[in-house]
Order: C-alpha cells, then structure tokens, then sequence
C-alpha cells in the first residue's frame, strides 16, 4: 500500500529541513499528526479555502513550529 499524496508532500515539503535533527522522529510524527487535523478541517469546510493537499503541508509546517517552541519553553523553565 502506498502513501496518499499529502503524507509524501508533508514527508519531503515539511520535514526535510528537519532530516539531521536529533528528534527528527518525533517531528516526523507531530508534522503528520498536524497535517491529518488541518486536512480533516479543510474537508469539513464548505466551500474549500484551499486544497487538502496545500492545507496538509500548511498544518505540518505549524505543528512542527509548535513543536519545536515548546521544546524551547520546556528548556528554559526546567523542572525543579
């Protein structure tokens, strides 16, 4: 079974800046995770702002950013 067309465009769009990051597998998943609830949003809506595939891209590119800065807020304020 191959993969839809989205996850590819999320795969090589969103996450190539991310290949040689240290928790590029955890981006990985947050970048699909978030491109399925925006695709699932873009479906729902009537009409189509913009296209399944271009809203995919747009919600992994956000919940990698997301990602990455509550990283950076979880590094600042450690854990006593």
């Amino acid at each position: 079974m191959s993969d839809p067309a989205w996850v590819r465009l999320v795969l090589g769009i969103a996450c190539k800046p991310y290949r040689d990051h240290p928790l590029f597998d955890d981006i990985r998943q947050e970048a699909l995770l978030g491109a399925l609830i925006s695709q699932n949003k873009i479906e729902a809506m009537d009409p189509r702002p913009c296209s399944p595939d271009r809203a995919a891209v747009q919600g992994a590119k956000w919940a990698i950013g997301d990602y990455l800065r509550r990283g950076r807020r979880e590094n600042r304020n450690p854990e006593p």
